[in-house]
């Protein structure tokens, strides 16, 4: 006869083994029961999109919203750049603007790239961390400060305003989570202010080739600086002090301009006479009254940098309309060891440029044109990182079915997250 307590520790072994089984039924269940549900969510997703990279996707709405964005930023760079006020209208952008493109196919290929950066980004973002519950807490702020204004924290009132746009309030908020990834993506990645760069030499050499490093030779065809015996500037209430060339000086710079101008048109003929850059650097001893550190140095320019933004800025504070700023934007498309002259407001500009010295970026005596090498450079990096990335993105026809021609451009209804 069998112990009754040893009986009964079998019984409850039975039992367990039941609960146990039962349970791992129960939980195959709820596996595949979400699981079913999860992959039809997954599927219907991809069915709506029109644009998608990995995991995420872009539905017409979400599209719509970032078509209508973007086209306002990209009418803004383009006013800036043709200096004119470009209209929103049909006849526009069917205007033809190169090689039998119009501006209209302009823009959508531009979009389309747009959009493609920001699932990329997006996706970076969620590769390294997910969004916080003090930014989650963010986003819904700004989202509800825009229903707030345009809808009068009415949903149906918003739906109704942003209707014309292709976009509703639930959209609008996916979109807004994209953005937010996709402007933390780079910072995230790289630091905030491009420290994680400093070990990628090969991107910082790369990238500290789209300095301009250039010797520039300003020659003053009216006034000079006035100088102390020390041969000091002669500091003044407006700046540093200057005084009119004497007759003798403003024909011997005029007969040195035109020298300088012989020669280099001997260079760019491969005549004899040509302009050499020791010949440069003894006119730059003679007639430029920069210190020597840009004599032997040069600068190093490049379009948007702290140090270039600074000398266009006392450029503007001394009145110029020529300077700085079209010295910096004609070196950027100079080649290597050629030579240009650029008028400026008081004479002229010679420039020679060269090669950038191995990790300029990092030499003690460069440091007043690298303050934001590093910021620069995590920017230029992370652009290089999404423009190849973007490349796996899919495009899906339906996404053409949206005419971003005539759909409105949005200066209203953006999130702001900075």
């Amino acid at each position: 006869m069998k112990n009754k307590s040893l009986t009964n520790i079998e019984e409850g072994q039975v039992l367990i083994s039941k609960g146990i089984m039962i349970f791992i039924s129960i939980f195959l269940v709820l596996v595949l029961l979400f699981g079913t549900v999860f992959g039809a969510i997954f599927a219907i997703r991809h069915k709506n999109a029109v644009i998608e990279y990995g995991d995420l996707t872009v539905d017409r709405e979400v599209a719509s919203f970032f078509l209508s964005y973007y086209k306002t930023q990209y009418m803004a760079a383009l006013s800036e750049a043709i200096k004119m006020q470009v209209p929103d209208d049909e006849w526009f952008w069917y205007s033809e603007y190169e090689d039998g493109k119009t501006y209209g196919d302009a823009l959508k290929e531009a979009s389309i790239e747009y959009i493609k950066s920001i699932l990329v980004k997006a996706h970076l973002f969620d590769s390294y961390t997910e969004i916080t519950d003090e930014g989650e807490a963010f986003i819904d702020k700004c989202i509800d400060e825009i229903l707030t204004q345009r809808g009068g924290s009415n949903v149906e009132s918003f739906n109704a305003s942003v209707r014309e746009y292709g976009f509703s309030f639930n959209s609008f908020r996916k979109a807004a989570k994209l953005l937010y990834k996709a402007e933390n993506a780079e910072a995230l990645i790289y630091g905030v202010s491009g420290e994680n760069v400093a070990d990628r030499a090969d991107v910082c050499a790369e990238y500290l080739n789209t300095y301009s490093h250039v010797k520039l030779l300003f020659i003053r065809t009216e006034n000079e600086f006035l100088l102390d015996k020390d041969g000091n500037r002669v500091p003044g209430s407006g700046g540093d002090t200057l005084r009119p060339l004497t007759e003798k000086e403003r024909i011997e710079r005029q007969e040195a301009i035109e020298a300088i101008r012989n020669a280099i048109s001997a260079y760019e003929k491969n005549e004899n006479g040509q302009i050499t850059p020791e010949y440069f650097d003894i006119q730059l001893e003679k007639y430029d009254s920069a210190s020597e550190l840009f004599h032997k140095q040069g600068y190093y320019l490049k379009e948007g940098s702290n140090y270039t933004n600074h000398l266009i800025e006392q450029d503007i504070k001394n009145g110029y309309e020529k300077g700085f700023e079209d010295v910096a934007r004609k070196a950027v498309n100079m080649a290597v060891g050629s030579y240009a002259e650029v008028e400026v407001d008081f004479g002229v500009c010679f420039i020679y440029k060269y090669p950038p010295e191995n990790n300029a970026y990092l030499l003690k005596a460069l440091d007043i044109f690298f303050d934001d090498f590093y910021t620069g450079c995590a920017s230029y990096a992370f652009a290089k990182d999404v423009s190849i990335l973007s490349t796996d993105a899919l495009v899906k026809e339906k996404f053409f079915d949206i005419n971003v021609i005539t759909l409105p451009y949005n200066t209203v209804y953006i999130p702001r997250f900075n």
